[in-house]
C-alpha cells in the first residue's frame, strides 16, 4: 500500500512540475526553474524507485508534504507564472536630447 502511495504522489509531483516548468521561460527567476526540474527528477525517481524497492513511511508523509504545497499553490500558477517569479528589467532609458 505505501509504495502505491509513493508512486502516486511521486507521479502527481513529476506532473505538476513539469506542468509548472512548460510556463516559464528565460524571464522566470532561474532558481525557480531549477527547483521544479529537481522536483521533477526526484519526483521521477521516486516513482521508479517505489516499483523496485519497499516505501518507507516518511517518504511518504514528505511526498504528502509537497504535494499538498502544489495543490494549494496551483491556482497561482493557473494562468502563467506568478509575477513574483519574474525578473522584472527596467527598460532601457531614452537618450537625453541635445538643444
Amino acid at each position: 500500500m505505501l509504495e502505491l502511495s509513493q508512486f502516486a504522489l511521486a507521479g502527481y509531483l513529476a506532473f505538476t512540475s513539469f506542468c509548472r516548468l512548460r510556463k516559464t521561460d528565460n524571464n522566470t527567476v532561474p532558481a525557480v526553474r531549477h527547483a521544479f526540474a529537481l522536483l521533477a527528477t526526484i519526483s521521477i525517481i521516486l516513482a521508479v524507485a517505489a516499483c523496485v524497492l519497499p516505501a518507507h513511511p516518511s517518504t511518504v508523509l514528505a511526498l504528502i508534504g509537497i504535494a499538498v504545497v502544489q495543490a494549494v499553490t496551483a491556482m497561482y500558477w493557473r494562468v502563467r507564472v506568478p509575477d513574483h517569479y519574474v525578473m522584472h528589467r527596467e527598460p532601457p532609458k531614452r537618450r537625453a536630447t541635445q538643444k
